[in-house]
């Protein structure tokens, strides 16, 4: 069957408005059903998914990163010919020009200044969000911020640098309040059934299974990350998380944007 598809290529984490794939809509001489708007960025899928519509009067709009297309070829290499896989390397190489590219292996230190405020979104301060929850919220590539997530975050208060945290995992949001809760990991072979956990948590969350490993409660966990501060063992764990979205929301730029 035949169809009709218009591409729209934006670099980095940018994306077309509606009103921008509207006009592309008049071009099309087919049917919605064999018609296409493909849209092409940077950014994540997830990022994409909730800024994009799913159609545009009745055409689909379908999005493909930079980053999945550069997998594509790489796939395509194991069947192609030696002509195509020039071809294919050539394309390859174009698209990395494009990628911000993450270093899995850099050391280097992004240092954020925390404050003691409260943010509009959450009922506890900025402080307490990364010592409490072990999560930091930052706007992604805007006024200085980094497009990708660093594999390091220093923070300074009080005047001074108070700690460096390796960022376990990331994930992108449309705002803070958005924070993924999620509670402690807990390592079966660590747990030695002690139940000091259990006597710390304040809403009873923590419980012993037969007396041997904890177990937590989903619903009752609040994420404080008591549990975790006062397991000697090192069995419960709340992973360093960062949150990344395209605006910050109470407009609030950090005091030393700086690499270590």
């Amino acid at each position: 069957p035949v169809a009709h598809v218009i591409v729209e290529a934006k670099r980095g984490w940018n994306l077309p408005t509606k009103a921008q794939l509207r006009k592309y809509v008049v071009r099309f001489t087919r049917e919605p059903q064999q018609c296409a708007l493909v849209v092409q960025a940077e950014c994540s899928v997830s990022y994409a998914k909730d800024r994009l519509p799913p159609d545009i009067e009745g055409v689909p709009v379908v999005y493909l990163s930079w980053r999945r297309l550069w997998e594509m070829t790489r796939e395509c290499r194991a069947v192609a010919s030696h002509s195509e896989k020039r071809l294919l390397e050539e394309v390859r190489l174009y698209l990395e020009s494009l990628m911000t590219m993450q270093n899995v292996d850099s050391n280097l230190v992004y240092v954020v200044s925390l404050g003691a405020d409260r943010p509009s979104w959450c009922s506890i301060t900025r402080q307490e969000i990364v010592n409490r929850r072990g999560k930091y919220f930052f706007c992604l590539g805007v006024k200085g911020w980094p497009k990708t997530p660093p594999n390091y975050l220093g923070f300074r208060f009080g005047g001074r640098l108070q700690c460096i945290r390796h960022v376990d995992r990331y994930t992108v949001a449309r705002n803070g309040a958005e924070m993924s809760r999620e509670v402690p990991e807990i390592d079966p072979e660590k747990c030695i059934g002690c139940g000091d956990c259990v006597e710390e948590c304040p809403t009873g969350a923590v419980s012993l299974v037969e007396g041997k490993a904890a177990v937590v409660d989903p619903g009752e966990c609040i994420y404080c990350t008591a549990c975790e501060s006062v397991c000697l063992h090192q069995a419960l764990r709340c992973p360093f998380e960062i949150i990344l979205a395209g605006r910050n929301l109470d407009r609030v730029k950090p005091k030393s944007n700086r690499i270590l």
